[in-house]
C-alpha cells in the first residue's frame, strides 16, 4: 500500500562548501491519504498513526554526509508516537539549479529509508499486516 501524508513543511540548510547542513522536517499525521477514506480513518486512529495523541510526526538532522559536494545520507532522529529512533535517509538524487518556471535557485532531493513500525510501538495487526516501511522524501527548496 502507498500513502501520503498532504500537510507537511521544512527547513533545509545546506552548505556544498563547508560540507554540512540540516534537516527539520514537520508532518501534519492526520494529512495522510491514501485514496481511500476509510482505509485513511483507520490509518489515523490509535490502531496505528494516532493522529489526536500524536498529531505531529518530526525529523531532525543530527549529520548530513557528503561525496564532494554532493550530500549523500543524512542521519537523525524521526519522532513517531512518542518514540525517537535514529533513522538514515539515503538521497537518490540531488540537482541544483534554476527553476524554469520561476527562474529561482532551487535544489531537488529525493531520499528513501527504510524502518519498522513497531519500533515505534505501531503493532496492530502484525504480522499480518507488514512491519517494514519504506519512507520516501521528495523535497523542492528554493535558496534564501
Amino acid at each position: 500500500m502507498h500513502g501520503r501524508f498532504d500537510k507537511t513543511s521544512g527547513t533545509l540548510t545546506l552548505n556544498r562548501i563547508k560540507k554540512n547542513g540540516s534537516v527539520d522536517i514537520n508532518i501534519e499525521a492526520a494529512s495522510l491519504s491514501t485514496g481511500m477514506k476509510k482505509r485513511d480513518a483507520h490509518l489515523r486512529s490509535p490502531d496505528f498513526f494516532n493522529a489526536v495523541e500524536f498529531p505531529k510526526i518530526t525529523y531532525r538532522s543530527t549529520t548530513v554526509m557528503f561525496n564532494g559536494d554532493t550530500p549523500t545520507k543524512v542521519e537523525g532522529n524521526l519522532t513517531l508516537l512518542g518514540i525517537t529512533k535514529k533513522i538514515i535517509l539515503t538521497i537518490t538524487a540531488f540537482k541544483c539549479g534554476k527553476n524554469p518556471m520561476n527562474l529561482k535557485e532551487m535544489c531537488g532531493i529525493d531520499a528513501i529509508a527504510n524502518m519498522k513500525r513497531s519500533d515505534f510501538g505501531m503493532n496492530y495487526a502484525l504480522p499480518g499486516v507488514g512491519d517494514d516501511i519504506k519512507l520516501t522524501i521528495e523535497v523542492e527548496a528554493y535558496k534564501n
